[in-house]
């Protein structure tokens, strides 16, 4: 997917810079010998840098203003495309009177190492140093506002960078696929784009700031190398896949602005341990912790209504999991494979759970409180909602005077245990006269001791119970 986006995006870039037209105004050269070229702007009152084949090389010093035909201009401006692929470019200053450096100015010149930006800047441009690969420095003065879409997308040997307080928004793609492994984020910025940072493996932590209220999709996604991830209290928004495949966060805590956690938003996080999620979180959307296999404790928050299809497929190492007592919803396979599960209790307000939501995980009980039961797939369903193991071994508490209910229900009559009320703890009373002679498992084998489950035990003045074992 990333491969396939990026040489879609490069394409039209290089499609826009191999038709770029080779004109300029006048060309004067600097009183260190480059050739600089130029074009009149502002109806030719000021100047910008324009492109010129190619040909720029070495250490390139962008004047503040120059004097031409014994008139003076402030170089106010650098042409979109104008050192693009200069293959021989090793530096570049920029003069203190360019306000704007324009799309995709310094993309692709490979061999850029240092770039130092002038204290009038206030927007780095889409693109402006797009696979700079060998771009190691950068300068960014307190003047910029906006680090545009793709700015640096592609600079593998940029492992720092400094952005100044100044900034309020950091584009799309802005860092994405980068050798960054730290960054500070200011504490005025308010919008992280999508994908910005996407593909940086080497980052190791990142801290977003209470100003930010949105981070976009795939924002994080693949930094294989982020070991924690502090969100700051006013984020309302976590794109899609924002931190997917980050294999190296172990915990994190969703702040309670946060309204919804998106499709995918930490799938693959093999790494997680446990979560902490912010009671404003209404819905919890399709495959958002899958496949999180080092995921033992989740808190869910009191304002969840939904967990959605595949929320939580396949985090094995799940142990237990409270749901709140407004949720309503539980989707597909949300709950499939999570095989540490032993017991759950279902709130009254829970009105469906879908097709092999809890599929292959074998409770010993589930408690449903749930008064008005409604279909479910039962265990001879394809799709079943609970293992064939659990409605062949569990014990299903339901509330006093619903046990007829369940038994006449689709889904629910097939558990083959069915009880009235709570599990409570198991004690063996035992006395002179009644005493635990053979202790069974289900399937008829004779065990020693107590096993997880249900166990049968047969008394010795001949008599047989039923107990749970937790």
């Amino acid at each position: 997917m990333a491969t396939k986006k990026i040489c879609v995006l490069f394409t039209i870039l290089f499609s826009i810079v191999g038709v770029k037209a080779f004109a300029y105004d006048f060309a004067l050269e600097n009183a260190d010998g480059v050739t600089i070229y130029y074009n009149y702007i502002n109806d030719g009152k000021e100047v910008e840098v324009a492109y010129h084949n190619n040909s720029y090389k070495g250490n390139v010093v962008i004047p503040k203003e120059i004097t031409y035909m014994n008139r003076s201009f402030k170089v106010t401006s650098i042409e979109s495309s104008a050192f693009a692929s200069c293959n021989e470019l090793t530096s570049v200053t920029i003069g203190d009177n360019v306000t704007t450096i324009g799309y995709g100015a310094f993309c692709n010149s490979l061999n850029l190492t240092s770039v130092i930006i002038g204290n009038s800047v206030t927007s780095i441009d889409k693109a402006a140093f797009w696979l700079c690969a060998g771009l190691v420095s950068v300068t960014i003065p307190n003047s910029v506002r906006y680090i545009g879409g793709g700015a640096f997308l592609g600079c593998k040997s940029l492992t720092s960078i400094t952005i100044p307080n100044s900034v309020t928004e950091i584009g799309s793609q802005a860092f994405q696929n980068s050798g960054l492994t730290s960054i500070v984020i200011p504490n005025r910025v308010t919008s992280i784009g999508d994908e910005a940072f996407w593909l940086c493996s080497g980052l190791t932590s990142i801290v977003i700031p209470n100003s930010v209220t949105s981070i976009g999709n795939s924002a994080f996604a693949e930094c294989s190398g982020l070991t924690s991830a502090t969100i700051g209290n006013s984020v309302t928004t976590i794109g899609q896949q924002a931190f997917y495949k980050c294999s190296g966060l172990t915990t994190l805590a969703i702040p309670n602005s946060v309204e919804s956690i998106k499709l995918r938003v930490f799938s693959g996080c093999t790494s997680l341990t446990s979560v902490t999620i912010g009671n404003s979180v209404t819905t919890i959307d399709y495959g958002a912790f899958e496949g999180c296999t080092s995921l033992i404790s989740v808190h869910l928050g009191n304002s969840l209504l939904s967990i959605g299809a595949l929320a939580f497929s396949g985090c094995v190492g799940l142990t237990s999991i409270t749901l709140p007592h407004r949720i309503s919803t539980i989707g597909y396979n949300a709950f499939e494979n999570c095989w540490s599960l032993s017991a759950i209790t279902i709130p009254n307000s829970v009105t469906s759970i879908g097709l092999y939501a809890f599929g292959d995980v074998d409770f010993s009980n589930i408690v449903s409180q749930v008064e008005n039961p409604f279909i479910i797939k039962g265990k001879s369903s394809n799709a079943r909602t609970f293992s064939e193991n659990t409605y062949n071994n569990a014990i299903l508490y339901v509330p006093k005077g619903t046990k007829e209910k369940y038994k006449s229900t689709e889904g629910w009559k097939d558990f083959l245990y069915i009880e009235e009320g709570s599990p409570s703890s198991i004690t063996n009373i035992e006395s002179e006269d009644t005493k635990e002679y053979k202790r069974y498992t289900l399937d008829g084998r004779v065990v020693k001791n107590s096993r997880k489950g249900i166990n049968l035990i047969q008394m010795n003045n001949g008599s047989t119970k039923k107990v749970l074992v937790k």
